[in-house]
């Protein structure tokens, strides 16, 4: 099964804990050992990012072979990294909390609709309510008494 490149992070990431100095060769190494194949220059550009993100620390080093200094370079984790949950989980809660904020604008959104209504009603309530007084205080003081008699 193919790895995301998400999930190929955090099996590199899994490697730095477990491991206290790492080489490319090492990661690329561990991706065999998990019938996974990656090429050395996606193995270091997985590596970038874990240095850019700030989860992994690069550490220069050389050794005298044959009268020469050959250079390398390996990585270690940091202690971000150490504490880092993993890029899934990063996705995960993203999603959870994306979920959870959806949720609370739509019950902000259903109360909203019936304050508005509410408050439309009440309006409404208290205009007839204001109209039934009028006719009630004229009903008790005759405005609305039309006499039609002509009687004499």
């Amino acid at each position: 099964m193919e790895l995301k490149s998400f999930q190929q992070l955090d099996f590199v990431l899994r490697i730095f804990k477990a491991e206290s100095l790492i080489s490319i060769e090492t990661i690329i190494e561990e991706f065999k050992k998990n019938n996974e194949t990656i090429d050395y220059d996606y193995a270091d550009a997985m590596v970038r990012k874990l240095i850019e993100d700030g989860l992994v620390i690069p550490k220069p080093g050389s050794l005298p072979i044959g009268g020469r200094e050959i250079n390398f370079e390996l990585y270690s984790i940091s202690f971000k990294g150490k504490l880092f949950k993993g890029y899934e989980n990063e996705i995960n809660d993203s999603i959870a909390e994306a979920r959870h904020a959806e949720s609370i604008d739509t019950a902000i959104q259903a109360n909203n609709k019936w304050m508005k209504y509410g408050s439309v009603g009440a309006a409404i309530i208290a205009f007839l309510y204001l109209l039934w007084d009028i006719i009630k205080f004229g009903l008790d003081h005759h405005w609305f008494a039309i006499s039609y008699c002509h009687c004499q």
